[in-house]
């Protein structure tokens, strides 16, 4: 996250001395907040990748990822609730149905 902060404060060192100022903290905060969720989002949407190709043991591996992303507790922002424990139940859910259509497609004669 500190290159983003660097970034943003190299890209306002070009606009003037008005924007000399350092970005305040709730400012950053609001960036990493997006920049975690669109992580978070993009582990879900390749786990519903996994699925749909049939990979159920890269499915289990991308919850695995979710739920260490909870362990190390990111701290997440007020309102902000897609990596809670309920959600992660819901994607071993799909991942128990996604596993059985596999296995049914496995085992069907050709």
């Amino acid at each position: 996250m500190n290159r983003v902060a660097s970034y943003f404060q190299r890209a306002a060192g070009r606009h003037g001395a008005e924007a000399e100022s350092q970005i305040p903290p709730e400012r950053m905060g609001q960036v990493y907040a997006t920049l975690r969720r669109r992580v978070s989002d993009a582990v879900e949407d390749a786990f519903r990748r996994a699925c749909v190709a049939g990979d159920p043991a890269t499915a289990q591996d991308l919850i695995v990822v979710l739920e260490g992303m909870i362990r190390r507790g990111e701290r997440l922002p007020a309102g902000e609730r897609r990596l809670l424990p309920g959600r992660v139940n819901r994607l071993r859910r799909e991942l128990a149905r996604c596993a059985a259509l596999q296995a049914e497609v496995e085992g069907a004669p050709t």
